[in-house]
């Protein structure tokens, strides 16, 4: 009787073992959304790689999703758009460049300020173009 029932349940966690498997193996995304192209760079301001702040690529077509990255202290980033890393859909873009303040109240060291027309989409002059099959490195040297 106990055998019986150890293999009950053992086929019972090959069972949901395997729809697990199965599931995590699927296509996350949806085959509709416009395609993306990865994109990485580079921010500086007034020269000095830009050690912090969000990179947002607001894209021209309505269907698509903006990207956004996170700036690393060295100053690099990727974008992501609807997977980590999967960068930005085809096609152009405006950029922000976006350092919101600190949750534990500090500031970076040494302090910098980003002019305001980076941080709004209708006043920014940095644009890009995302081409598939293209290397989409990118360098914003903020001034």
């Amino acid at each position: 009787m106990q055998i019986k029932r150890m293999g009950w349940r053992v086929g019972a966690l090959t069972i949901v073992i395997a729809t697990c498997l199965a599931m995590g193996c699927a296509p996350s995304r949806d085959e509709n959304l416009p395609e993306t192209a990865p994109v990485y760079g580079v921010v500086t301001l007034k020269g000095e790689k830009l050690p912090e702040g969000t990179v947002r690529f607001l894209p021209e077509n309505p269907l698509a999703n903006p990207a956004s990255g996170m700036i690393l202290a060295d100053g690099s980033f990727k974008l992501s758009t609807y997977e980590r890393h999967d960068g930005a859909a085809l096609g152009k873009h405006k950029v922000t460049v976006i350092v919101e303040p600190r949750l534990d109240g500090s500031s970076p060291d040494p302090p910098f300020l980003i002019p305001k027309r980076y941080q709004s989409e209708k006043t920014t002059p940095l644009e890009v173009e995302i081409v598939k099959g293209k290397r989409n490195e990118v360098v914003f040297d903020l001034d």
